[in-house]
């Protein structure tokens, strides 16, 4: 089992990256213990940042960890041509796989999925985790479909299922990891991991852990050791702190503040056309966070 951050990205300003403050980000989260991180997921704003920017984090993150803990690279792109391009950039680079997204705004049917993921796993040099987010998507990519492309594609080798409730992911642990056991099963929302890895699957990828990772790894370790009260105790704490997500929209404005409090981050500016939360937000939000 393992507990992955989707790390939010330390900017200069709306469109330069802070780079040695993001490496300094992920110090913070190995020493805490946490297993991996997914670099330019929904939580590092992605969309809203250059191809140049993200390849020059890319580059110095890989170097940075130095194969610390697991690095995935977010590169879904609307455009099959400009996801193989930056997936394998990543993979020159060291990366250990990469989270594609599907395209957005229309949404796909099971055959487009096929297409897009099909076309992209022939053509990028690694392994490849899709990322299932309907919210933003307009879609859900359904388990037999993940079925189909996993056997199609031996490169195809996981799945960050981002939906609230279980019954989905439940239903990909026991249609895919029921045919190909190694085929990792990843849940979205921080307060399904423990539901994720007793119903089979292998924890999961969310952002809670970017400003209390020692909270998210004291939860695997309990599970791992098989110590349910431990286990039962951290789960009731993050069916609360889950509640850090309402702070401010996007979310990630509020949890860069905490960051900049915690001395990581050297400025809370979120991509354009986002806002800073406010510091009726962040006094809101630190109020919140004392509890845990």
């Amino acid at each position: 089992m393992k507990y992955i951050t989707p790390t939010l990205t330390a900017l200069k300003s709306k469109t330069e990256i802070d780079v040695q403050s993001c490496l300094k980000h992920y110090d913070f989260l190995i020493n805490a213990g946490i297993d991996g991180v997914a670099i330019f997921g929904s939580s590092g704003e992605f969309p809203h940042l250059s191809v140049e920017e993200r390849k020059s984090l890319i580059s110095a993150a890989i170097k940075h960890i130095d194969r610390r803990m697991q690095v995935l690279i977010g590169t879904g792109d609307m455009r099959v041509e400009e996801c193989v391009a930056l997936s394998n950039f990543a993979f020159e680079q060291g990366a250990d796989g990469v989270m594609v997204v599907g395209p957005w705004y229309f949404a796909l049917t099971d055959a487009d999925v096929m297409s897009y993921f099909g076309a992209v796993a022939e053509q990028v040099r690694g392994k490849v985790y899709i990322y299932n987010y309907p919210d933003r998507t307009g879609y859900t990519i359904s388990p037999s479909v993940v079925l189909e492309l996993a056997r199609r594609y031996p490169n195809i080798v996981g799945i960050k299922d981002t939906i609230p409730d279980m019954a989905h992911t439940v239903e990909l642990i026991q249609t895919v990891k029921g045919n190909i056991p190694s085929f990792e099963v990843l849940s979205g929302f921080d307060h399904n991991f423990a539901s994720n890895v007793l119903a089979g699957g292998d924890g999961c990828i969310a952002a809670v852990s970017n400003v209390r990772p020692d909270l998210c790894v004291a939860w695997r370790d309990a599970m791992k050791a098989r110590d349910f009260d431990g286990t039962m105790k951290y789960q009731q704490l993050f069916n609360r702190i889950v509640g850090v997500y309402g702070f401010s929209s996007p979310f990630m404005a509020a949890m860069k503040g905490l960051l900049v409090d915690a001395g990581i981050f050297a400025s809370a500016t979120v991509a354009s056309p986002y806002q800073e939360a406010t510091s009726a937000q962040m006094f809101a939000v630190r109020e919140f966070m004392r509890g845990f």
